[in-house]
């Protein structure tokens, strides 16, 4: 039981919210897409291309799943990744605005929801369609912001040599005091536990010796 009370505690540690406390975390999402070539039979896939969210120095660490919807006429339009890298390869000849939704490690944090718009070609001054082997890449540039973030979710958002380590310390002081608590309050639980045990022990005690002096009177 020592065991589990103290994994729990710990656990319950690691959700503690560091208040005042506000990350943002880059990344960029987009497409990037490549024609086929004139050999491309008509009315199909005239190119390949890739949709993507992704960390600029590391990877989304803090990021659980990202989700892309895509046009209807796709065979299975919801694509799921559920690990680095977050992206997925296709095949078309048609531009449309597709969905992404980014899933958070810490389960309290609602998903994202990003809108992207896949573009096929370059084009030139006038406006025209411009068929090049060329990358075509369309790419934004955002942030996620967390406020106030858990312990446990904050050392998700960096690696070690990355964190603040005034947060660190400032934090890792509190856990210690949170866990010096928990434990205070279960020895004061297992004390009144005990109280009342010894209550309940002398109140039946009491009980049977009446029952004894009923017994012995009508004796």
């Amino acid at each position: 039981m020592a065991a589990a009370q103290g994994t729990a505690a710990a656990a319950s540690a690691t959700q503690l919210r560091m208040l005042g406390v506000t990350v943002a975390k880059g990344f960029v999402y987009g497409t990037t897409a490549v024609w086929l070539g004139a050999a491309a039979a008509p009315n199909q896939a005239t190119h390949k291309w890739t949709a993507y969210v992704k960390g600029l120095e590391t990877e989304l660490n803090c990021v659980r799943k990202v989700v892309f919807v895509l046009h209807p006429s796709f065979e299975n339009p919801t694509r799921t990744v559920t690990s680095a890298p977050f992206e997925i390869f296709c095949e078309g000849w048609g531009e449309f605005e597709m969905q992404i939704f980014v899933h958070f490690k810490d389960a309290q944090l609602k998903p994202i929801e990003l809108r992207h718009n896949l573009v096929l070609y370059q084009l030139d001054e006038n406006g025209q369609q411009v068929l090049s082997k060329a990358p075509v890449v369309r790419e934004v540039y955002d942030e996620f912001v967390f406020d106030d973030p858990t312990m446990g979710f904050y050392h998700k958002l960096a690696l070690p040599g990355q964190l603040d380590p005034v947060l660190q310390t400032k934090y890792a002081l509190e856990e210690q005091q949170q866990l010096a608590l928990f434990d205070v309050v279960r020895r004061q639980i297992d004390l009144e536990i005990t109280r009342l045990y010894d209550l309940y022990s002398a109140a039946d005690r009491d009980i049977k010796d009446m029952r004894d002096e009923v017994r012995n009177a009508d004796g």
